[in-house]
């Protein structure tokens, strides 16, 4: 990889993206090695099933792109994420997980995740996901997305309020996603977009108190 002479973009010059994943399902893991196999261009180059495992070797092995699962034995995967964005800040972090929690959600993007993908019906979203981070997009699944839109919706009835906390183009642009309308392969969500989710979601966290 290289810097840009902002020092701000990170991009991709080798031909392969080096991947490490972090599962501590055996099943799963066995899964997505064989599945990571499949997406064209992704090259693994290690894997670990505990977070204080993985920070190690990704430290060492300085990947591309890292795929985490929240759930871990040791630490959890969103602390595992806050670790290695913290110490190498061009690497890629998807989080991949079962959790439709918008705690968990709002925690991955604050440790600085680049994406999140549910473990559901084979994660067909992976490849995709992959692509949009690789490419400097911010990626969310599509299921994720439909969530905040009804979190929002809900928040307004609570409230009594007829007036959105998302503005229209926003409603748009995460109805775009939750329909998986996506250009190219790639989802791309600008991250000052995701800003606004993670304020959205602090403050209806507050507010429903």
């Amino acid at each position: 990889m290289k810097q840009s002479a902002q020092g701000t973009r990170w991009i991709m010059t080798q031909e392969y993206l080096n991947v490490f994943f972090v599962e501590d399902n055996s099943v799963l893991s066995l899964w997505l090695n064989t599945f990571l196999k499949t997406i064209e261009s992704v090259r693994i180059v290690g894997s670990a099933s505990t977070g204080l495992a993985a920070i190690e070797q990704i430290m060492a092995l300085q990947p591309d792109l890292a795929l985490v699962d929240i759930g871990l034995p040791d630490i959890s995967g969103i602390q595992v994420t806050r670790k290695i964005k913290a110490d190498l800040p061009s690497l890629k972090v998807i989080i991949l997980t079962v959790s439709h929690d918008l705690k968990d959600i709002s925690g991955a993007l604050d440790a600085g995740a680049d994406g999140y993908v549910l473990k559901s019906n084979g994660s067909p979203q992976l490849p995709q996901a992959i692509k949009s981070v690789r490419h400097g997009s911010v990626f969310l699944d599509p299921a994720i997305a439909q969530l905040m839109l009804l979190n929002n919706t809900q928040h307004m009835k609570r409230q009594g309020s007829t007036r959105n906390t998302l503005t229209n183009i926003e409603i748009k642009k995460l109805t775009a996603v939750a329909a998986s309308d996506c250009q190219g392969g790639m989802c791309l969500v600008d991250a000052s977009f995701v800003e606004k989710l993670k304020r959205l979601h602090s403050f209806v966290h507050d507010t429903d108190k």
